[in-house]
């Protein structure tokens, strides 16, 4: 895995109003800047792509929002040409974009989902729920004690 590194440099959250029903909850990771870096500890020449980024969690329409600022050290295997196509286009090579969003969504959203519950605010990303399962006449003789996992219906997020 080239992404060998994530450290979080700033966390706001802000709360502005109640959720009122029909708001949506939009998540979305941004890259900020793109440079290399020589960390001689990890061999390989010692270089590694530091990308800053911007996660938000917004709570729309204007009830809260969530920011999560940091960076990732990304191991680049082969040929380096991740900063040089940031410096160039403003973007990185598709094999690196998608690694790096997947571990900002990923970790971003476990600590927006801290944050979520710490602010009493429904959570970001959907949680299963545990409902009784339902039954019908035919299957009356199976077990009325059994659970089940609902989908989005019960989702409020």
């Amino acid at each position: 895995m080239p992404v060998i590194g994530m450290q979080l440099t700033k966390i706001e959250a802000s709360r502005k109003s109640n959720p009122t029903p029909g708001f949506k909850v939009e998540s979305m990771p941004t890259i900020v800047s793109v440079e290399e870096k020589e960390l001689p500890a990890i061999g390989n020449g010692g270089k590694v792509l530091v990308i800053n980024f911007l996660f938000t969690v917004d709570y729309r329409p204007d009830i809260a929002n969530i920011k999560i600022s940091g960076e990732i050290l990304y191991l680049e295997e082969g040929e380096r040409v991740g900063a040089k196509t940031w410096a160039k286009n403003k973007a990185l090579p598709q094999n690196v974009m998608i690694e790096v969003y997947n571990t900002i969504f990923r970790k971003g959203l476990l600590k927006a989902l801290v944050l979520s519950d710490d602010m009493q605010l429904p959570p970001p990303l959907q949680v299963p729920i545990v409902t009784p399962k339902k039954t019908s006449e035919k299957s009356k003789d199976s077990k009325d004690d059994e659970e089940s996992v609902e989908g989005q219906s019960n989702y409020i997020g």
